[in-house]
């Protein structure tokens, strides 16, 4: 407190903008002489000695100021044998930036908290088993409700907010220390407030005795902790303050239990009817004003009712987020019509459109608007589910919605039926190497591919189908035709294959309906033996078949698999196509692509993820079949079941499972391609 004045006379140079040679006032000079004299003419002993080394308990008491010209804190230390000041400190106010006393006094009381919390640390280093008890005070009323208000309340603005949660972060770092007992700020006057002397000023008489505040603290500091003030807030109007009471009306109907704006507007004229029925008989002549007209007992609502349900929603919602002290109000931008429902005044009044265009309702959305959301939906659905141009197009048509376009990308967003219509599939992992079979050296069909195509018509006019054949490791073709998909008529048309190629080791297909019945025929087949040759004649044609058949794999070597390393920098038709950002995982409510192509995008069944696997998923089918799907044919929706897919699994078999083989987007009919790299052994 005593430098204070010299201070401000050092901030009042450096606001005149002198220049290092320029002399000052003769009367800045002798006043500067005469706060140097006070300053240097104090002179006064105090003692060392605290009595923190000898007590168990001690209470450190913060006091924190603020005035035009500065902030200040001071921490005091009280023991059973005396009180001592331990530290203060002083800054100044901002000059460029003119900030408000409470402001202020909300950085004065943040100093304090600051200064508080590092005494209470040099203090644990010296003395850790000691007790100690931490006070905040302050003599600012509305610095003190701006401490037990809300945090996340918006109307504090950005200043008051983040200094409110610098002192609550503080304050939750002292409690959580060991034997430390924090309280929170408590009101004292202002004449009980030692900071005060730092934010006025001192001089070194008044600083010379022993005795005064300064030294010695809050009177009542004299006393037992118990009787000293304890009141977040003052009780009486000293300091004055002021409590603004403001009533805000409620919503009659709440919007958020209906999912569509028909839905809200039905129930409104129902609730409308009702009251026009009870006051049929009212004595009150401007209620039955208000509601005469005829009604009818029909169980759906006129036109009339239905116009008249939807204005008084808009003006329940307009009286409940438009006040009366509206910038909108003032400025003359909106005004009511005949109805009592505000409308956006444009600079359209002399265009050719409806009235309802020239004047549009405002729905403000402001916050998070209902109606707005509503009235957004059921405008998407009108235009069969339209983008957001169309749609805000059409909205402009009848009403004025502030942030418009934000809230129409949202509700278009969270569409389901455009979801199922737009929404990419999920990206492909990544392509895992080739099996064995692919790349190794074996007999022509030892390990084989089989597919059936079709149908087609022969030359009779009869419905055919083909069986394909196809070697893994040389990709050599062998094509079987068929009269039907029966398993019989497959059985023979492999019986005619391993004739003429051998018995194939292994063999690789989607689990057809054909092929698994045919899995399940017990008829053994041998192929026929080799016919009878002579011994030379088998020599010479097992030598030359030797040859080529080593020649070939030479050639199989260099050319083919070098061909199919190096086809990775080319683009993978699995990772080539558009796909969604999104990872599956459990729980999440999918659209399933139908591979045929005979099903449109609309018609396409959903399901719910229950496991994911790699490049694979096993889902609950909309039949409540489980069935496994590549992940590139499954579209997320954006919805996470509530349901724990863990526990709607039971121990059974898969019932159903997609086919294994990679198919284009041709043989997908017209869709997104994929793979699956699990082979069965036919």
């Amino acid at each position: 407190p005593l430098t204070l004045q010299a201070k401000s006379l050092v901030q009042q140079l450096w606001c005149d903008n002198l220049k290092w040679d320029q002399s000052v006032d003769h009367s800045i000079q002798s006043q500067f002489h005469e706060l140097l004299s006070d300053i240097e003419s104090f002179n006064l002993t105090i003692p060392r000695y605290s009595g923190m080394s000898t007590a168990k308990e001690i209470h450190l008491i913060a006091f924190a100021d603020a005035s035009k010209l500065a902030m200040g804190a001071v921490i005091y230390l009280w023991t059973s044998e005396k009180t001592t000041l331990l530290m203060s400190r002083i800054r100044f106010a901002p000059v460029k930036n003119k900030a408000t006393i409470p402001k202020l006094e909300l950085n004065a009381l943040v100093m304090a908290h600051t200064l508080l919390q590092y005494v209470v640390k040099a203090i644990q280093k010296e003395f850790p088993t000691t007790i100690i008890h931490t006070h905040v005070y302050s003599d600012s009323a509305i610095t003190l409700f701006w401490c037990l208000s809300d945090p996340s309340k918006k109307s504090n603005g950005i200043f008051v907010t983040n200094r409110v949660n610098t002192i609550r972060e503080i304050s939750d770092s002292l409690s959580s220390l060991d034997n430390i007992q924090f309280h929170s700020p408590k009101y004292v006057r202002t004449e009980c407030n030692p900071a005060d002397l730092i934010t006025r000023g001192l001089t070194s008489i008044v600083m010379n005795n022993h005795d005064h505040m300064w030294w010695k603290g809050a009177p009542w500091m004299k006393e037992s902790p118990e009787t000293w003030p304890n009141d977040p807030v003052p009780l009486t109007a000293d300091p004055p303050y002021t409590r603004v009471v403001e009533f805000s009306q409620s919503p009659l109907i709440d919007l958020t239990r209906y999912s569509t704006l028909n839905k809200a507007i039905r129930i409104t004229g129902f609730i409308l009817r009702f009251v026009q029925r009870i006051l049929k008989n009212s004595t009150n002549i401007t209620l039955k004003q208000k509601y005469d007209s005829s009604f009818t007992s029909s169980s759906l609502l006129s036109a009339f009712e239905r116009t008249r349900a939807l204005q008084s929603l808009i003006r329940n919602h307009q009286s409940c987020h438009i006040k009366p002290h509206e910038v909108w109000i003032r400025n003359g931008l909106i005004s009511q019509d005949d109805y009592g429902i505000w409308r956006a005044n444009t600079r359209l009044d002399h265009a050719a459109i409806q009235a309802e265009t020239r004047r549009p309702i405002l729905i403000p959305s402001n916050e998070d608007s209902r109606l707005a959301r509503l009235i957004i939906d059921d405008t998407h659905e009108f235009m069969f589910h339209a983008g957001t141009e169309n749609v805000l197009n059409q909205l402009k048509q009848h009403y004025w919605i502030p942030r418009s376009r934000q809230l129409v990308k949202s509700q278009v967003r969270s569409c389901i039926t455009c979801r199922k219509a737009n929404n990419l599939p999920y990206q492909y992992t990544q392509t895992p190497p080739f099996p064995p079979d692919r790349v190794s050296v074996s007999r022509p069909f030892q390990s084989t591919g089989i597919d059936f195509i079709g149908p087609f018509n022969s030359n009779e006019n009869t419905k055919m189908y083909a069986v394909i054949f196809t070697c893994l490791s040389s990709r050599l073709s062998h094509i079987e035709v068929t009269t039907s998909l029966l398993p019989s008529a497959f059985i023979n048309a492999f019986r005619r294959f391993t004739s003429r190629r051998g018995t194939p080791s292994n063999v690789l297909s989607d689990q057809a309906t054909t092929l698994k019945l045919s899995i399940d025929d017990e008829n053994d087949y041998v192929p026929p033996g080799e016919e009878n040759m002579s011994r030379s004649t088998a020599i010479h044609h097992l030598s030359r078949t030797i040859e080529i058949v080593n020649n070939f794999w030479s050639r199989w070597q260099t050319e083919y698999l070098t061909t199919i390393r190096d086809s990775k920098k080319d683009p993978d038709p699995l990772h080539s196509y558009r796909s969604s950002s999104i990872s599956p995982k459990p729980g999440a409510i999918v659209l399933i692509i139908d591979e045929s192509g005979n099903t449109p995008r609309s018609s396409w069944h959903m399901g719910r993820i229950i496991t994911v696997s790699g490049s694979e998923a096993t889902l609950k089918s909309h039949a409540g079949r489980t069935i496994q799907r590549p992940i590139n044919l499954l579209i997320p929706l954006e919805i996470d079941s509530d349901v724990d897919p863990s526990k709607s699994i039971k121990d059974q078999s898969i019932d159903h499972q997609m086919t294994t083989r990679a198919k284009s987007r041709r043989q997908a009919g017209g869709h997104l391609p994929h793979i699956d790299e699990k082979s069965y052994l036919f």
